[in-house]
């Protein structure tokens, strides 16, 4: 048994050491699962050829690493793993009864054999099966995450809408009352924007909000959470922003929005 905790030692100072210099990157399985599993399945049977009476216990380690590699294998790689872990087992019976010429341990091992081999494809298919809902379940989980997001932003610009702003304004007032720092808001407003309506159609009004949201993008700060209020009202909440700051923002925003060239049929002047 001292052999055996050496063992174990050894393979959890050189998996350890592994991960910890990054040599499992050179491999096509970075987190080495199966390497693992069959690391630790002969070092059972190690422990199995020297004592037959922790036959028994195998069986319990051997579907429990087995679990172990569902999480990150298919079922074929199991299978492999399983069929190369009973035929390790096959081995070690064979020089045991070679060495030891016991009838009665040989047949209990090959009694064991049979009862793992037998149970090893239901252990598979329910493997399968299991993994395969939980497939499902992170699509879904996925899907739910997106639907959520969508519901945060505005159809037309992408910008966050107005429920999610508002939950914002609150949190980001919270946050800057919490810990003393400067918050600031911007209120946007586009002018003439209802003359491109009145004067061209709703579609053309679409088109300068999705050219005007395009062009704020391209100037907001990582810190800055902008979003659709109105039909033509954008707020910006400036997180870290003295009045200053925020001013000197705002300046360069209608600068930048005021050459802004949408093209129309006819010129009915700039946003």
């Amino acid at each position: 048994l001292l052999e055996a905790y050496a063992i174990v030692v050894a393979l959890i100072v050189g998996f350890f050491c592994i991960f910890r210099f990054g040599f499992n990157r050179h491999f096509a399985e970075a987190s080495l699962t199966g390497w693992q599993f069959l690391a630790a399945v002969f070092t059972m049977l190690y422990v199995v050829y020297h004592a037959p009476d922790t036959r028994l216990a195998f069986a319990s380690f051997f579907f429990v690493a087995l679990m172990f590699g569902m999480l990150r294998h298919t079922a074929r790689k199991l299978a492999v793993l399983g069929g190369v872990s009973l035929l390790a087992f096959a081995l070690v019976i064979g020089l045991r009864y070679i060495n030891h010429h016991d009838a009665d341990i040989v047949r209990r091992d090959l009694l064991q054999l049979v009862v793992i081999a037998s149970t090893l494809p239901w252990f598979l298919f329910i493997g399968s099966h299991v993994k395969r809902l939980q497939r499902g379940l992170n699509e879904v989980s996925v899907r739910l995450e997106d639907i959520e997001e969508r519901a945060r932003r505005d159809d037309l610009t992408g910008f966050y809408n107005r429920r999610t702003l508002l939950v914002a304004m609150e949190e980001a007032k919270q946050r800057a009352d919490a810990v003393r720092e400067p918050l600031s808001l911007c209120v946007i407003d586009l002018d003439l924007f209802k003359r491109y309506n009145d004067e061209f159609d709703h579609l053309t009004g679409d088109q300068v909000l999705r050219a005007f949201a395009r062009s704020v993008q391209e100037g907001l700060r990582s810190t800055d959470v902008f979003g659709r209020y109105g039909g033509e009202e954008f707020v910006q909440i400036c997180l870290h922003t003295t009045l200053a700051g925020a001013l000197a923002d705002a300046e360069r925003l209608r600068a930048r929005i005021g050459a802004l060239d949408v093209p129309l049929p006819r010129s009915i002047g700039k946003l």
